[in-house]
């Protein structure tokens, strides 16, 4: 059974929309053609792997007057491990490829993500230079990760940099995080900004403190309040944000939460709270319908203030092949103006379904959640196992020490579709 957490600190919005559908059979993605509203093929996708199956290059072109013509490609290289250890973007350029970008990694005994590198190619030196954010990566013992030191480089050069510092209960929930900021004109560490997060006794976040640093008086004071609730099966239902006004918590804004029988969530609301009408309005929600587990159907809407209600903003349509793999989809957007859908474009996949060693997994056995996830993944088990984590060209993400319940930080994973293992059973998962 899927349980769902979405986790709101302060007025971040993490909203789930069904925007992107796994596989369901053993294949790999071998190409994706995109159609635009003529029914033409106007961009193709092509996936190349070596004999482990991992994804070595993603070749992107664009068709100009009937003809393909070269556009991007992507380069993976891999630790021995199947790690991720670089990913160079090239760019088609007087016939020729041309480096444009490239993001390295290096990991420790765990397989966690010691270092994360940004690169742009410098055309003048032919070399490499830092640039963008550069990330460092700390853990304890218990495998969570308890430092991040981020570097903004340009052209090689350090501007700013972030500190976020964790800190856990003895059931490994982080309780505590800290946020410092650094500049090249003030070198020095300041507070920017401080979670507190409370949890159940089912560990379950419970309510988180965002607490902005006030360099007027030199303390934290408590800005927003995200109270969480709860349905029998633990899926979130609603969170609650308020904003501190003097000694009182005046509401700010929530988030709703809707599922099916099956556990899938069908539906999502965000609700802003106007202090004119002393009532919550609704500014946008999503739709999702499903055949199985298998999304169908999104719809997005959005807050119209002429209209003063919610009105349709785009939605997709899903269609599967006989393997239950993703066929093609269909992106449309609401045109006010007709009052009709407007197609926006279709992208169809195709496989080679040569079989990896990935079987499907009984609900009853794990639980991974939330699904889609952003930075943290919980990954609940019947009994203390081992998983590994690996991607859906099978590049291996990382292995994990045996343990009942999991906490996995997937933020430097790259958005896309995962699997996770047991030495007996496997779940999908999206990186969002």
């Amino acid at each position: 059974m899927k349980k769902h957490v979405f986790k709101i600190m302060g007025m971040l919005v993490c909203l789930f929309v069904a925007n992107e559908v796994v596989a369901q059979t053993n294949c790999l993605v071998d190409s994706t053609y995109r159609y635009n509203a003529s029914n033409q093929v106007i961009t193709k996708n092509l996936y190349t792997y070596d004999n482990n199956g991992w994804q070595t290059e993603q070749l992107i072109k664009d068709s100009v007057n009937g003809v393909w013509k070269n556009t991007m490609r992507y380069n993976y290289s891999y630790t021995t491990a199947g790690l991720i250890s670089e990913n160079v973007v090239q760019s088609w350029v007087n016939n020729a490829w041309r480096n444009a970008s490239k993001q390295a990694f290096t990991y420790n005994a765990n397989e966690d993500v010691l270092t994360e590198r940004n690169y742009y190619w410098d055309t003048l030196t032919s070399t490499w230079i830092g640039n963008g954010f550069q990330q460092n990566y700390t853990y304890n013992a218990n495998n969570k990760r308890i430092l991040q030191l981020q570097a903004y480089l340009s052209n090689g050069v350090p501007t700013d940099s972030s500190r976020t510092t964790s800190t856990y209960d003895a059931n490994n929930n982080e309780i505590i995080n800290l946020r410092e900021g650094w500049t090249a004109s003030n070198p020095v560490w300041r507070n920017i900004q401080k979670f507190i997060n409370k949890y159940t006794s089912n560990n379950e976040i419970d309510s988180t403190f965002n607490l902005i640093w006030n360099s007027t008086n030199l303390v934290f004071d408590t800005s927003y309040l995200s109270t969480y609730t709860y349905d029998a099966q633990g899926n979130q239902l609603l969170c609650l944000v308020q904003q501190r006004n003097g000694a009182v918590w005046m509401n700010n804004g929530k988030y709703t939460y809707t599922y099916n029988a099956n556990d899938n969530l069908t539906a999502s609301s965000y609700f802003y709270w106007d202090n004119f009408s002393n009532s919550w309005l609704e500014t946008s929600q999503s739709q999702n319908t499903y055949n199985g587990s298998q999304v169908t159907y999104s719809l997005s809407l959005s807050f119209n203030s002429l209209a003063g209600t919610l009105i349709n903003s785009y939605q997709t349509n899903y269609y599967y092949d006989a393997n239950d793999n993703l066929d093609y989809f269909l992106s449309e957007s609401w045109n006010a103006n007709t009052s009709s859908w407007q197609f926006d474009y279709k992208l169809r996949y195709f496989y080679d379904c040569t079989p990896l060693a990935i079987d499907e997994l009984s609900a009853m056995e794990m639980r991974c959640y939330p699904n889609p996830v952003n930075d943290m993944l919980t990954v609940e088990l019947v009994t203390a196992s081992p998983i590994e984590i690996v991607s859906i060209t099978g590049a291996k993400m990382g292995n994990y020490a045996a343990q009942q319940t999991h906490q996995v930080d997937v933020s430097s994973f790259p958005a896309g579709i995962y699997f996770v293992k047991t030495p007996n059973s496997v779940q999908k998962i999206i990186k969002k």
